[in-house]
């Protein structure tokens, strides 16, 4: 009897095995994923820690983040100051976050190393949105014209490793004689 079970067990792991090797496999990473070479994030280090899933604007504003909604923005100096790096080409980061009509908590995080910027959207907090955190590498952030408005500026990213998830971020910003 043990040697019918001993057979018996064999033969399972030899056809799970089997089973497991005819699976076609794929090196294909999701779009918008860094590649798991670990060397492509190393000049992006990680600057903002995770906050929690209730983030009311009062709280991401005493943080120190740009807060942007119908009825709040706090620290605009810190974007004035981001662009500012980014065009002299100086390492920077910033966390802007934007709220939804049910007051949900919408995270876009800007990395730069001088010459790439590393942008995540994390919608994990939006009950009604898509709920995920995807990032992609993008080489401009750029005055969209088309969008530009008398009393401010859209700003986009462009030249993106995902067009996709780099096109979900544009922010609007008073001009300076308008703040």
């Amino acid at each position: 009897m043990k040697k019918v079970l001993l057979a018996a067990w064999i033969t399972a792991v030899m056809l799970n095995a089997a089973a497991c090797s005819t699976e076609p496999e794929s090196n294909a990473e999701p779009a918008g994923v860094p590649s798991a070479n670990p060397a492509a994030d190393q000049n992006f280090p990680d600057h903002f820690p995770d906050p929690p899933k209730k983030y009311p604007s009062e709280t991401a504003a005493q943080n120190g983040e740009v807060v942007y909604n119908r009825s709040r923005l706090a620290n605009l100096d810190k974007w004035d100051r981001f662009l500012n790096n980014l065009k002299n080409k100086k390492e920077d980061h910033i966390r802007l976050v934007g709220y939804t009509k049910e007051g949900d908590a919408i995270l876009d995080e800007l990395n730069f190393n001088g010459t790439r910027i590393k942008y995540t959207h994390d919608s994990t907090r939006d009950m009604f949105g898509s709920g995920i955190k995807e990032t992609t590498f993008c080489r401009d952030l750029n005055i969209k014209a088309e969008e530009s408005m008398d009393d401010g500026l859209v700003y986009v990213l462009n030249n993106c490793e995902s067009e996709e998830i780099g096109s979900s971020f544009s922010f609007y910003a008073a001009s300076d004689d308008k703040k």
